[in-house]
């Protein structure tokens, strides 16, 4: 037994050799392992879990590396270095103690378009493949997340990349350093990326997005180290690792080392070709700031003060400072006067034209725009672009062009958030189908009637003797009764016509002697009942054998579908995910399966078994799901399922009293449901119903597991179309007595007084006997998907 870390949490696993999915004892995550059938793989696995659990992402990636080299069809080893290319580390989710992936190194590319996700699947078995997938569904998702927030940022100019605190948490000289550095860009009119003071704000877990929009956007970034492990440190190599990734792959951006107090051949080897600046001479912040301005060109930081105006024009300068700051206060209209009264000294001032733009939309910065198109097309923008410098043009189409490519990647997120949401509605509707159409619901309920079977039988073996006994002598005791009906008819028969007198004696004994032999014909009708139609006593044992090897098998396949489906769903789970999206619904409905499908706009499922047809012979039940509250649901037979009398007696009785309430929740549960299925069905508090059309008692509310609906529910479910409401009878209802109208539908019961569905679909308050044999049944019911 081989000992591995968990790579949610870091306890210890215990695997048994041919294992590819377990669950950690101390998280309770479960999580694929590797096939730990080689002592050289083991350490080089315990050795890049180990770097990538302290989120030395670069390094972990080489071991990850040298384990494909050795080992390459190991899915593991492919999956620890997606990890590590989205920067993966495992936290606690607090709202329910979960470990969940948290990313440090967000990327554009989706993970399961990426080369290594495609060799995980391609070296995983069934099992471990699953889980595989479900991790990778979670991180795409965090990464969409990620990508969502970051395309909303402004574009960076520079990023500032250095370690904040050292070991006992005081400030570092790098972070006081960067900050001087920080200021003076800020008042050159750059946009600077400095989290001390950009994440200021936000929580820890939100900082990913930031940083990876300002790495992605950012043309130059700085990195100050004034000690080796300073450059070293997890987080900070994280970022200038993945600055200099995006300059490997061709992105047009500089990384400038800036270090203090150290030589520069010991900063990190990446640095090794790098232009660095040492920041311990004089008037090195002035170097780094002209350097910097040579690679991106001057800036003025828009909104807050002129690009350029005529040297001591004073009025000009301070009249464009108020438009700016009247911009900045969301005053618009003493922005654009003041704007009006720079363009009064100077027609072609392009920060005036750009003033008066922004106070048209309304908008205090550029970074805020909403319609980037609407500021493009204004015709005060094209004059600031025509009449502004280049520092402004630059600018500003700076901003149009970062706008419009946070816009693209709003659109990409978006594109792929909605092919994500169709791959698992996708997978959920194959699984869900998957699980309504499998046999195993069909096999429960044979095994409940073959169950049944066997105690009818065991009841006519152990009672054949007696039972067959009775039956000889009421056989020969309606024999002698039937001779002498025939004597007594011989005798009538044979009388001459003027015995008139004798006649009608023996017409009185005839009558009587013929009531005896009905009485025995009933009599032996009901005890053959109970030999089930067998002649003998070891026919019946034969039989009953036979259904107990039938319980027998029925329960061992049952087993085995259970064994097959370990990670399949319950019926209860297939509806939740079914209803809980309305594109599931829509995929497993173009199926048209029997099993689940739409019908007038209402989800149909099925549901137990009675007859349908019209012998006896059982069939699943077809259900319309009228509301959905996530663990239930509340549902009603789609066709009317059999035709009884309210009351059996023709006395005032309400719901609470009537005979219905009871076939329903005694005779109709217990032969249409599997012990499981009843255990689904909830008993749930029924309200007594006054119709207004009546004066009479309504009763009381009672507590019931089958019920119908009343004339308020019936409105409510199917709303003010009628044809919703009609309803079809089955054929075997229809031998019960149920009426078909012209149109083909029947008329079905409310449990509300003297209130039914006419066949045309209308909520009928006519009144109707309690004792009439026509009104067909339409039970409802909530069902626990919990349960």
């Amino acid at each position: 037994m081989a000992v591995f870390k968990c790579k949610m949490c870091g306890g210890n696993l215990d695997i048994v050799e041919g294992m590819t999915v377990c669950e950690c004892e101390y998280c309770g995550s479960i999580q694929t392992v590797p096939q730990l059938d080689d002592e050289k793989k083991i350490n080089l696995f315990s050795r890049a879990n180990r770097l990538r659990y302290a989120c030395e992402f670069d390094k972990a990636s080489g071991v990850y590396e040298t384990i494909i080299s050795d080992f390459p069809e190991e899915a593991e080893a492919y999956w620890g270095l997606l990890l590590c290319k989205y920067g993966i580390e495992y936290v606690d989710d607090p709202g329910t103690g979960k470990k969940v992936p948290t990313c440090h190194r967000s990327s554009f590319d989706s993970i399961m378009e990426d080369q290594d996700f495609e060799m995980v699947m391609e070296c995983s078995d069934p099992a471990s493949r699953a889980v595989y997938r479900d991790e990778a569904k979670a991180i795409e998702a965090l990464r969409i997340g990620i990508n969502e927030v970051s395309s909303k940022e402004a574009p960076y100019d520079i990023f500032i990349c250095y370690k904040e605190t050292d070991d006992s948490g005081n400030r570092t000289i790098d972070s006081v350093i960067a900050q001087d550095v920080y200021t003076a860009l800020v008042e050159k009119g750059y946009k600077v990326f400095f989290s001390r003071i950009t994440l200021e704000d936000k929580l820890g877990q939100e900082y990913e997005p930031y940083i990876f929009a300002a790495l992605n956007s950012a043309k130059i970034m700085l990195a100050f180290g004034t000690d080796y492990e300073y450059y070293n440190a997890v987080w900070v190599k994280n970022e200038w690792s993945r600055f200099l990734s995006l300059i490997e792959k061709g992105a047009k951006k500089t990384l400038i080392p800036c270090y203090k107090g150290i030589d520069a051949y010991d900063m990190p080897k990446e640095f090794a070709r790098l232009q660095a600046q040492d920041m311990g001479k004089v008037g090195a912040i002035q170097d780094l700031l002209r350097g910097i301005e040579k690679i991106l060109g001057s800036k003025t930081q828009i909104g807050t003060a002129p690009v350029a105006v005529k040297e001591g024009d004073l009025t000009k300068i301070g009249l464009i400072k108020r438009a700016f700051m009247f911009i900045s206060e969301g005053e618009w209209r003493s922005a654009d006067r003041y704007a009006e009264k720079v363009l009064d000294i100077d027609p072609e001032d392009g920060e005036a034209y750009l003033v008066k733009a922004m106070a048209d939309l309304q908008v205090a910065h550029l970074g805020l725009l909403n319609d980037v198109t609407e500021f493009e097309n204004n015709v005060n923008t094209k004059k600031a672009l025509r009449y502004g410098s280049d520092s402004l043009r630059a600018d500003i189409n700076g901003y149009i062009a970062a706008y419009k490519s946070a816009e693209m990647m709003r659109i990409k997120a978006e594109e792929e958030r909605k092919r994500q949401a169709e791959i698992e509605a996708q997978d959920a509707a194959k699984k869900v189908i998957a699980t309504l159409t499998s046999n195993r619901q069909s096999l429960e309920h044979q095994l409940e009637e073959s169950k049944q079977r066997v105690v009818v039988l065991e009841s006519t073996c152990e009672n054949f003797d007696q039972v067959a006994f009775k039956a000889r002598k009421l056989s020969v005791e309606r024999t002698a009764a039937a001779e002498k009906l025939s004597a007594i008819i011989s005798r009538r028969d044979s009388l001459g016509m003027f015995s008139g007198k004798e006649k009608k004696r023996l017409e009185s004994e005839i009558s009587e002697a013929s009531e005896a032999v009905k009485q025995f014909d009933v009599q032996l009708a009901a005890v053959s009942s109970q030999l089930n139609g067998f002649s003998t006593k070891e026919q019946a044992m034969e039989a009953l054998v036979a259904a107990r090897e039938t319980v027998s098998s029925l329960e061992t396949r049952i087993e085995e579908e259970k064994g097959d489906s370990r990670n399949d769903w319950s019926f209860g789970q297939a509806i939740k995910v079914l209803l809980s999206n309305p594109r599931i619904v829509e995929i497993v409905s173009e199926k048209d399966l029997k099993e689940v499908s739409t019908f007038k706009r209402f989800v149909k499922i099925t549901f137990g078994r009675y007859p349908q047809a019209s012998g006896s012979e059982v069939s699943d039940i077809e259900w319309l799901v009228l509301k959905n509250e996530g663990n239930r649901i509340f549902v009603i037979s789609k066709d009317a399922l059999d035709c009884k009398r309210y009351n059996e007696s023709n006395t005032n009785v309400t719901w609470e009293t009537c005979s219905l309430r009871k076939w329903l929740n005694e005779t109709f549960v217990n032969s249409a449901f599997s012990a499981e299925e009843k255990n689904m069905i909830m008993s749930v508090s029924v309200a007594s119903d006054k119709t207004h059309s009546y004066s009479t008692t309504y009763g009381n509310d009672t507590v019931d597991k089958v019920f119908l609906l009343n004339s308020t529910e019936a409105n409510l479910y199917f709303g003010s179309n009628n044809s919703a409401r009609v309803c079809q009878a089955t054929p075997y209802c229809l031998a019960q007595g149920g009426i078909r109208g012209d149109n083909g539908s029947c008329t079905w019961w409310l449990r509300s007084t003297g209130a039914y569905v006419s066949n045309d679909g209308t909520v009928n308050f006519g009144g109707r006997g309690v004792f009439v044999n026509m009104n067909a049944i339409r039970p409802a019911m909530w069902i626990d998907l919990e349960a």
